[in-house]
């Protein structure tokens, strides 16, 4: 009876733990999408004065007068360009300011699903654990059909983005040979020509101008391809990081050099304020990878994994700005990292917060317990204990001495912590 009821427990929080796993990933890769729009605008803007140039070059007298007007409206407009510019300034912060908050708010919907989808899968994991100690492992994977299912998409979604890099290059490489394909085609059918003898037809200023423009906007593609699958090549990396990489990094992150340029150090300047902050993060970094490698080695944890990575990361991109300046970084290009900065303190806080919890966990064995889970007092280990062992004992019908020898371990084990 209690084994039917386990399968039905598992069968019933997979179900709630997979559309957790779906919203979860779907955020991360929202919120790692909404990072690279940035990188498209930039691009799109960087076309469009592209085909302006060339529409100039293609007529210059139309392009003449209207580079005058323009001239002619900033002129009439001049008195207003200070103001114009403070708005500007001030438009261009509350843009960056909502668009950050937009990437946090599905960062924060990422983190809280994903915990509660780890906590629904330690719980299904645990039972079972606990209806496998007979063996039948097809026969149970089928009894437990939705956690099977949950297992392998949660499996799956890792494979998937451990594979995004290649996947990306993959990609990109196709998507430039289909549009020059598509290209082609589309000559020989409407012209009769192909490619290069259609760009032969043109004055050399209309086959460069089209060929520029076309790697352009080919080129908003790729790099918008090829940044994604970065990311999510480092997420994947920040998920099945092991403890000698996370040493590996840190001890390569302590090895920069990072200062202010000589001169520019001001007292009671909030970039020195800043660069304290940040020696500070540096300083204590050791101690927060000794503690996160100490719950890793003992229970593995994507969650932890990934706010660790994501954590490491930032800090690493804002020391080795600072160090790429040889004579130290300028102020004013500092105070460009302090909102980055801002977030460190926020990003440490809930690795150590998720770390010191998952510790308490490590360390009381009841909670990770395959047979004596709920068992906080040694009254009920020890009618828990009798009942097992009528079930497991090699004298009993059914009994294994396999299994019974590891329930009796976590029994002295727990019972131990318990009396202590």
């Amino acid at each position: 009876m209690e084994k039917i009821l386990k399968i039905a427990k598992i069968n019933l929080l997979a179900l709630v733990g997979l559309p957790l796993l779906l919203i979860a990933t779907a955020c991360k890769l929202v919120s790692k999408a909404l990072e690279k729009i940035g990188i498209i605008v930039g691009m799109l803007l960087l076309t469009g004065a592209l085909s302006l140039f060339f529409s100039f070059l293609k007529n210059p007298k139309e392009g003449f007068q209207m580079i005058l007007s323009i001239l002619a409206f900033v002129i009439v407009l001049g008195l207003l360009v200070a103001i114009v510019y403070l708005i500007l300034t001030y438009a261009a912060a509350i843009v960056v300011l909502i668009w950050t908050a937009i990437i946090s708010f599905f960062e924060t919907i990422y983190r809280t699903t994903y915990t509660w989808f780890l906590q629904i899968f330690a719980s299904c994991e645990a039972d079972y654990q606990f209806i496998s100690l007979n063996g039948r492992k097809v026969a149970n994977a089928f009894a437990c059909i939705f956690f099977t299912i949950l297992r392998g998409v949660n499996q799956a979604i890792i494979t998937v983005i451990s594979f995004a890099l290649p996947a990306a290059y993959f990609i990109s490489a196709a998507a430039v040979i289909t549009a020059l394909w598509s290209l082609n085609s589309r000559m020989q059918k409407v012209f009769g020509l192909n490619l290069l003898q259609y760009l032969g037809k043109l004055d050399l200023l209309s086959a460069i101008s089209g060929v520029v423009m076309f790697i352009a906007l080919l080129g908003i593609v790729v790099v918008f391809v090829m940044s994604l699958g970065i990311e999510w090549h480092e997420w994947a990396q920040e998920l099945k990081m092991n403890s000698s990489e996370l040493s590996n990094h840190i001890k390569d992150l302590l090895k920069n050099d990072y200062k202010f340029e000589k001169g520019t150090e001001t007292d009671g300047d909030t970039g020195n304020a800043y660069m304290a902050i940040l020696e500070e993060h540096m300083e204590h970094l050791n101690s927060l990878g000794d503690l996160v490698e100490s719950v890793l080695s003992k229970k593995d944890n994507p969650l932890l994994r990934s706010a660790w990575g994501t954590y490491f990361r930032n800090l690493q991109d804002i020391v080795e700005e600072c160090s790429k300046y040889r004579k130290g970084i300028p102020v004013d290009q500092f105070r460009k990292l302090i909102p980055q900065i801002q977030l460190l303190e926020k990003q440490r806080s809930e690795v150590k917060e998720l770390a010191d919890k998952l510790q308490k966990i490590n360390d009381d064995p009841v909670s990770s317990s395959v047979f004596f889970s709920g068992c906080t007092t040694v009254e009920k280990l020890d009618k828990r204990y009798k009942a097992l062992c009528k079930t497991y004992h090699p004298d009993a019908e059914g009994g294994d001495k396999e299994t019974f020898q590891k329930m009796k371990d976590e029994y002295d084990e727990i019972r131990k912590h318990l009396e202590s």
